[in-house]
Parts: structure tokens; C-alpha cells; sequence
């Protein structure tokens, strides 16, 4: 894993690695700050949905799993945004 310390890898090649990826969240989770990878992390799988009405309700299902108890570290204007996508 010396990979993870050459400044060349971006946050993006990491979370792309698996190795990468876990050493990623075992770390937000000792911080914990885990919520915003696993919120990002179910976002990207909604890259492949192709139904208007299923990504609605994947994304209505996000919205009570992550702002109900607003354990997602994003700003005010993010969060209004997610909602206002939601209409």
C-alpha cells in the first residue's frame, strides 16, 4: 500500500481501487465521518439506473437514510438541492 502515500494518486484513483477504498473508510471510521463516503459511494451507483421514477425512489430512500438525522457533513444549499432534485 506505499501507494497510498505518493501524491501522484488522486482521491479518485483511490476510491476507484478496492484496496483503496477500504483503507479509506477504515480511516473516515476511526474519524467518524464515514456517512459522506457511503452517501458518495451509493450516489455513483446511481450512475446505471435508467428509470426517471426508480432513481426518484432510490434517491427518496438515500433521503431517509442519510438527512433524516442530518449525519451527512454537506452545506445547507447542497442538501436544499438533493431535496429540490427530488421534486
Amino acid at each position: 500500500m506505499s501507494w497510498l502515500y505518493d501524491r501522484r494518486w488522486s482521491l479518485t484513483i483511490i476510491l476507484r481501487d478496492p484496496e483503496g477504498l477500504d483503507a479509506f473508510r477504515s480511516f473516515l471510521e476511526s474519524e467518524y465521518a464515514s456517512e459522506n463516503l457511503l452517501f458518495w459511494l451509493e450516489i455513483e451507483s446511481l450512475k446505471t439506473v435508467q428509470s426517471r421514477e426508480q432513481l426518484k425512489k432510490i434517491a427518496r430512500s438515500l433521503m431517509a437514510k442519510f438527512f433524516q438525522d442530518e449525519a451527512l457533513n454537506i452545506s445547507d444549499t447542497e442538501r436544499q438541492q438533493f431535496v429540490t432534485m427530488l421534486r
